[in-house]
């Protein structure tokens, strides 16, 4: 009897955790404090959240289900099976959740691509507008390039991927996103896992098998010293590009720590960074950017108190 209610508990417990996750997860909840609410965003939003809501509400209709059952019975084999099975249909729904937000994104629906970055931002509390800070920073690159450089790169895609370039945090936990001081080594390895897990998670759609490349490579260096040592001929131009501009966003950028550099004293460091951790070509060629466009590409970007 006490080994029922006990294992009951720690079932209904675990249940509103992982219903939390999936939610969290999802942006549900973000979905009304990034967008103002408006008719026209709802329509495009609405049948996205309902979607959501309803997995969410039949996972937990099955899990009340299961639970009633393992009241009546007294076999631990029994609760132990049923409460993995529980656990499965809740990995199931926010995977059937994460698929069609990305459906979503892949269709094109900037709404949805927005919810999904403010659903990683969210979680890292350092900054917010960053994901779109080096979007904007990516397409002001592709602007000044000549016709002869702009082959093979398609502006919509590298726009894409610094928008969803930090995706990978979602699997990554808070304590470790928001720590202030330097992270251990145990840290600094689960901290590398997000470009691999970004790739996961955008690898499964149709039109953003390539963003999800050049996101697996952003964190790599051209001296072949990054998160998973590839050297400069291994890394897409993409992710070259894409690297650089994360690092100038994150060099002004205010963090809750520090202040963020000047736009001067970000362009020098970029400059001493140069054939060891940046694409030199592409570090002479991102300084042309004039002054005008990069406060422009700076929008919102704020610390988070």
């Amino acid at each position: 009897m006490y080994l029922n209610a006990i294992s009951g508990a720690i079932i209904i417990l675990s249940s509103f955790i992982v219903l939390e996750s999936a939610i969290e997860y999802s942006g549900i909840i973000k979905e009304f404090k990034v967008f103002e609410f408006s008719k026209k965003r709802f329509l495009k939003l609405g049948p996205f959240i309902m979607l959501q809501l309803m997995w969410l509400i039949f996972g937990a209709y099955i899990s009340i289900g299961l639970m009633i059952g393992l009241s009546r019975t007294s076999n631990t084999e029994v609760i132990i099976s049923n409460a993995f099975l529980l656990g499965g249909i809740f990995i199931y729904i926010v995977i059937r959740i994460q698929k069609e937000m990305l459906r979503y994104v892949e269709n094109g629906n900037v709404e949805s691509i927005a919810a999904l970055v403010s659903a990683i931002e969210v979680r890292d509390k350092y900054t917010k507008g960053h994901s779109q800070h080096v979007s904007n920073l990516l397409e002001a690159y592709y602007n000044i390039l000549s016709d002869k450089e702009k082959e093979g790169l398609n502006v919509r895609k590298l726009k894409v991927t610094g928008l969803l370039h930090d995706i990978g945090k979602l699997g990554i936990k808070e304590v470790i996103l928001n720590k202030q001081g330097m992270l251990d080594e145990q840290e600094y390895v689960e901290i590398t896992k997000h470009p691999m897990i970004g790739n996961t998670i955008l690898g499964s759609t149709t039109h953003l098998t390539d963003v999800a490349k050049w996101i697996y490579y952003h964190h790599e260096r051209v001296d072949g010293k990054g998160y998973y040592n590839k050297k400069r001929n291994e890394i897409p131009i993409e992710s070259r590009i894409l690297s650089v501009a994360d690092t100038y966003s994150a060099l002004v950028t205010d963090r809750v720590y520090r202040k963020g550099t000047s736009h001067e004293q970000a362009i020098e460091i970029l400059k001493t960074l140069k054939g060891t951790q940046l694409d030199e070509e592409i570090v002479d060629k991102f300084i042309e950017i004039k002054i005008e466009e990069f406060e422009k590409c700076r929008g919102n970007v704020t610390v988070v108190k």
